[in-house]
């Protein structure tokens, strides 16, 4: 009867007990990998935000550049003297009236554009940096010197024109910026003024009515349309069949592309400028340039097979674009374009620095709590918004320093009061600075950056194949 109400066997005290939810999914390693995995999905939010201030501050860097363009001169595209020679024809035009064709004879616009036949440009680009604000504007000052000869066709006119009448008509997209501008023909001055494509209509007899019906009927000149330079020219002094010189002398202030069209039969233009860092832009490239330290140097030569637009034309047939040719000033390091670069590899370097995390909390058998590594993600993050608003005020290679050193230090000092281990923190501290030099070297060496960020991708995935080796015989995670 005693044995029946017995007691049960006492717990031996050396047993530990067995340990919460909670401590035991903070020990695994499956979730560690899910949680930096959710880490990086939820870092993007703070990196897209991040993108939208880059966005904002570099639509403020171009709004100070069109604020200085507007007083200064914006882009510039030179055109050489064209000829227009204007008249009233007579045309038959036919309408229906009542169900019969009926014929009659009104007065129209003709307009004949004659391109020169040789055409040598040069040009000496003297560039000037102007600041608004933090934000430097690279600017021009360009002395154009255009030399060429005209060759008149021989059937100039047609046997019903009248009120005839001859301009030199010179095509500048910003006239704002003119500075000085001389034409000699054969030798003499001719004065210039402003005009445009409708001036050649303006010395014929009800030039109003003959403009609106020209733009209403679709024959309208459409290859000068905007600001220009206009020289009245005296017709007697031009024969059919001959050939005359002519000189252009132009000091034109601009920002952005200096462009040229080249209307020559055959074209050739020379620039060059004590600017280091031009970037050659239009629609075709110099034939030979050099640039060093010192400036650059340029020259093109173009003909008439390498342009969509012929010599002689009238009306609207052709239009002078398509060909131009001519270069851009640019700053020799946009610090918002480095940024920018710099932010693509922001996902690789949190990966980067979050696995370290990870192995040392398996080296160390420290349990960091996913706080702890929330913490240490933002910081990663700063560094963008750090070197953002430490480069608009110094270089940029020296903002990329600084935000390096702040940010490192900060995350070696966290990590080491969260695993109670200098060597911990200098270790972590070392693996940073090693991907921030590599990153700079990606953004320095452009042409290499897939091969390297390849190179460090392949360093990480090796690092994870040793730490993951042995999840399975972990007890931790099972």
């Amino acid at each position: 009867m005693d044995n029946a109400f017995s007691l049960p066997p006492a717990i031996p005290a050396n047993i530990p007990p067995r340990p919460s939810f909670g401590a035991r999914l903070s020990a695994s390693l499956t979730f560690k990998f899910a949680l930096v995995a959710a880490l990086l999905v939820a870092l993007q939010i703070p990196l897209l935000l991040f993108h939208l201030l880059q966005s904002d501050r570099t639509s403020h860097q171009a709004q100070a550049e069109a604020e200085v363009s507007k007083l200064w001169g914006g882009h510039q595209t030179l055109c050489a003297p064209v000829l227009k020679f204007g008249a009233v024809v007579k045309q038959t035009r036919e309408f229906v009236d009542k169900g019969k064709r009926t014929q009659e004879v009104v007065d129209a616009p003709y307009l004949l554009t004659v391109l020169p036949d040789e055409l040598d440009m040069t040009g000496e680009v003297a560039p000037e940096v102007r600041t608004r604000g933090i934000y430097q504007i690279p600017l021009h000052s360009t002395a154009v010197e255009m030399k060429g000869t005209f060759a008149l066709p021989a059937n100039v006119w047609p046997a019903t024109a009248t009120n005839r009448t001859l301009l030199a008509l010179i095509s500048i997209s910003d006239t704002k910026g003119v500075k000085s501008a001389r034409l000699l023909i054969d030798g003499k001055e001719h004065p210039l003024r402003p005009g445009s494509a409708d001036s050649v209509y303006e010395r014929l007899p009800d030039s109003a009515s003959l403009l609106a019906s020209t733009r209403k009927s679709g024959n309208y000149e459409t290859s000068y349309r905007g600001n220009s330079l206009v020289a009245e020219l005296d017709l007697a002094e031009w024969a059919p069949g001959e050939k005359k010189s002519f000189e252009l002398q132009l000091r034109v202030n601009g920002s952005g592309p200096l462009l040229f069209s080249p209307m020559g039969r055959n074209c050739s233009l020379a620039l060059k400028s004590p600017w280091p860092s031009p970037s050659f832009t239009g629609d075709i490239l110099p034939d030979e340039r050099s640039v060093t330290d010192d400036g650059f140097t340029a020259s093109w030569h173009v003909m008439e097979l390498n342009r969509p637009y012929p010599q002689i034309w009238q009306g609207d047939a052709f239009s002078v674009r398509g060909a131009d040719i001519g270069v851009s000033l640019v700053l020799p390091a946009n610090f918002y374009q480095q940024v920018s670069r710099c932010a693509k590899y922001a996902t690789l370097f949190i990966i980067i620095v979050l696995v370290s995390l990870l192995i040392a909390e398996r080296l160390s058998r420290s349990a960091v709590h996913p706080l702890q590594y929330v913490v240490a993600s933002l910081a990663l993050v700063m560094f963008y918004m750090l070197l953002l608003s430490l480069a608009e005020h110094m270089p940029f290679s020296l903002a990329y320093l600084v935000s390096m050193l702040v940010i490192t230090a900060m995350t070696s000092v966290y990590c080491g009061a969260v695993f109670h281990r200098r060597s911990a923190a200098l270790g972590i501290g070392g693996l940073m600075l090693l991907a921030y030099a590599a990153i700079y070297g990606i953004l320095q060496l452009e042409s290499m950056a897939l091969l390297i960020g390849t190179a460090i991708l392949l360093l990480l995935l090796g690092a994870l194949m040793s730490v993951t080796a042995k999840i399975n015989r972990d007890p931790a995670n099972s």
